[in-house]
């Protein structure tokens, strides 16, 4: 069954406003892929430096215990690390949600290591303002779905928060590109969506 259809069961997880600060959201580090410096354009000279600058952006960012929904795409390109390699080295717990070049992920996280608590394609954040469906790429979104939508897949082609309303829905790209290379925590996602119609979206700051 698809899970696209309206009676799919996503991963359900409901974040009190105590735990937004240590809940976090990031998507499409893609560790390794030397060529996404050229294609979107990312600060860095090297891979090297670039999976320096997130890895140690996530980890000083990210505790071991915090829970982090990550939207996709570890890593990519010949030679690169598998998923796997990349999860012992990022903190948090992980809610993973299979990208598009995350083959090999399948739908249970057996092998993925203790601090991946489930793979998915679709999960909804609840908080206590309004609820989230988050997904890797946005035009895979559940026909039913109508609110806020966080995503990842287009990387830099995308704001972080695209103030126009399609189909019902609102969307927020959580790609590295437009987070300043580094995740953010629902803490800042609730309060981006409640002021809701920010006028500046374009990428944050890159933090190197």
């Amino acid at each position: 069954m698809s899970y696209r259809e309206r009676d799919s069961n996503p991963f359900i997880r409901y974040v009190p406003r105590e735990e937004e600060a240590w809940t976090w959201l990031v998507s499409d580090p893609h560790f390794d892929h030397e060529n996404i410096i050229r294609y979107c354009d990312r600060p860095f000279e090297t891979v090297a430096e670039m999976n320096d600058c997130i890895l140690s952006n996530w980890n000083n960012n990210i505790k071991p215990d915090d829970l982090v929904f990550f939207l996709g795409d570890m890593a990519f390109g010949r030679g690169s690390r598998k998923p796997r390699w990349w999860l012992g080295e990022l903190n948090g717990r992980k809610v993973y949600l299979k990208g598009s070049h995350d083959n090999g992920i399948r739908s249970a996280s057996a092998g993925l290591g203790d601090n991946v608590l489930c793979v998915a394609d679709v999960a909804i954040l609840v908080t206590d303002v309004c609820s989230y469906m988050l997904v890797h790429d946005p035009s895979n979104v559940p026909d039913w779905w109508r609110g806020w939508v966080v995503h990842g897949h287009v990387h830099d082609n995308r704001p972080y928060m695209d103030t126009k309303t399609w189909y019902r829905r609102r969307y927020v790209n959580v790609s590295v590109e437009v987070t300043g290379y580094k995740p953010i925590t629902v803490k800042q996602l609730v309060a981006d969506t409640i002021n809701g119609e920010i006028e500046n979206s374009e990428p944050l700051e890159v933090k190197k």
